[in-house]
């Protein structure tokens, strides 16, 4: 334990709060992994065909079933998977979805090739039904689609539409702006409560110290009032200046990667795709809805 406490006490600010929110995903994960849905009713209930029933059963399993299954069917999981996402709309069976796909990816990163693969040969896009979810309500939903998007855009060999690659990267700033604000809003909340308790503190201790001193003491404490309202008015302005500083940082990052885009690119086969994405979003049961979404319309798509 304590070469744990040594390791994050080592590491920078934003590696711990990403362990953090990490942690928090990877936590309510745990629980979902415990709730199994009821594959048996979805598929007497004719919301699931037999073929999708027999997969996803097959998949739910332990992981050597998995991969024998993944093995002899390689083309059934993507299928399956997003066949469920566009007929199921339960929330507590969509995190499970969406779980599932995680591991599964997340144990071998070459199965993001069997979605790209599964969406080319039926022309459809393999974006859609996880950017529709960033819509949803549900926290959970909300940041597990948004894993998911990432590891299939890092890891696959397929480029992302630059409408959907806009669309995702608009909504990762919006997060940000919304988590800047949120910081900004607690951090002046903190200050103006320590100003009352600096201001309260100096009440008392000028009233004391006139009690003893007399008047000569009462203006050095308004003098020492002065100079306390000036330094906690300084510490304001400084929360301000970090805020645009900040903020001016996300536009110009959003800008870079926007012109990149832009730039066309010559793509050699077997070339590895050179990117790297970190998606943290610290506040997962909350999700924010972006006011700039509705001036950035997405294409509609249907599934």
């Amino acid at each position: 334990m304590s070469d744990v406490q040594d390791l994050m006490s080592s590491l920078p600010d934003d590696k711990i709060d990403m362990i953090a929110a990490t942690s928090v995903l990877q936590q309510q994960a745990g629980d979902i992994r415990q709730n199994k849905p009821n594959w048996s009713s979805y598929k007497q209930s004719q919301m699931i065909s037999q073929e999708d029933y027999a997969c996803v059963s097959s998949l739910d399993k332990d992981k050597k079933s998995q991969a024998q299954y993944l093995q002899e069917n390689p083309g059934q999981c993507a299928k399956t998977f997003l066949n469920l996402l566009s007929h199921v709309s339960k929330d507590q069976t969509i995190q499970y979805i969406l779980v599932m796909i995680d591991d599964l990816l997340q144990e071998d990163r070459t199965r993001v090739q069997l979605f790209h693969d599964f969406a080319n040969k039926r022309k459809e896009s393999v974006w859609a039904p996880f950017l529709n979810l960033l819509d949803r309500q549900d926290g959970f939903i909300v940041n597990m689609a948004s894993r998911v998007v990432g590891k299939l855009a890092c890891w696959g060999q397929e480029l992302m539409p630059k409408s959907d690659l806009h669309f995702y990267l608009q909504w990762l700033k919006d997060q940000l702006t919304v988590a800047a604000q949120r910081l900004l809003k607690e951090l002046e909340e903190a200050e103006r409560k320590r100003a009352e308790e600096s201001a309260a503190a100096h009440h008392h201790g000028h009233g004391h110290h006139a009690h003893q001193s007399g008047a000569s003491g009462s203006n050095g404490g308004g003098a020492a009032g002065g100079d306390d309202h000036h330094h906690h008015h300084h510490h304001f302005l400084h929360f301000h200046l970090l805020h645009h500083e900040h903020h001016k940082h996300i536009e110009e990052k959003y800008r870079e990667i926007s012109s990149a885009i832009d730039e066309p690119r010559e793509s050699v086969e077997g070339d590895e795709p050179n990117v790297s994405l970190t998606v943290v979003l610290t506040n997962p049961k909350h999700p924010k809805k972006s006011p700039i979404r509705r001036h950035h319309p997405r294409p509609s798509y249907s599934w």
